[in-house]
């Protein structure tokens, strides 16, 4: 997919009347309007901020699907270019969605981007989704801007695929550290320059 770019201080308007999202944009904005997006989330008011929030930034191809099943089903028929999911669903949490997409081999894009938005904020929860393979991690309640900043990220950044016997996602190694020096003191030199 192109790189996105947005304006980030752009006037979003009135989420009530689409036309402004025509009138408004054009060039590079149009970018993210062709992206089409599943969103994935059992309670209805998350999905109404999350469609609006899209919405308001000019992203208007989504499907929305309650149920966690019904999202998979969805995933294998048509294709998406990014999954936001919900991890406390019932019958199935979002770790085990994304497992599903991830190692099942039933998907045609295992690869997708996925961004986890949940109120599950605890370390081992992050750990646990990160640990089945999404990009993005994002806390409700959620601002547009920290919405679009994760979106961006897990589009416009992708990580290399890693497949190992443990292991289907994304590189969980966000940044290269260019330090050449081996052993105890590049690890005690790293401390010191992720500290400053």
């Amino acid at each position: 997919m192109t790189p996105i770019s947005i304006d980030m201080d752009r006037n979003f308007g009135s989420h009530d009347d689409p036309s402004w999202a025509s009138n408004s944009r054009a060039g590079k904005d149009d970018q993210i309007s062709s992206i089409r997006v599943l969103i994935v989330d059992d309670n209805w008011f998350a999905r109404s901020m999350m469609r609006n929030v899209l919405q308001a930034l000019g992203i208007w191809k989504l499907v929305e699907c309650p149920d966690p099943k019904e999202g998979l089903r969805r995933l294998q028929e048509e294709q998406f270019d990014l999954v936001l999911l919900d991890n406390d669903m019932p019958g199935l949490s979002g770790v085990e969605f994304t497992e599903l997409v991830r190692a099942s081999g039933e998907m045609d894009d295992p690869e997708i981007p996925i961004v986890m938005i949940t109120s599950r904020t605890e370390l081992g929860q992050v750990s646990k989704a990160v640990d089945a393979g999404i990009h993005e991690f994002l806390a409700k309640p959620f601002t547009a801007d920290g919405l679009l900043k994760k979106i961006i990220s897990a589009i416009n950044t992708p990580r290399q695929f890693v497949r190992t016997k443990i292991y289907v996602g994304p590189c969980r190694r966000r940044q290269k550290l260019p330090i050449k020096i081996r052993g105890k003191e590049r690890r005690a030199r790293v401390a010191l320059e992720l500290a400053a």
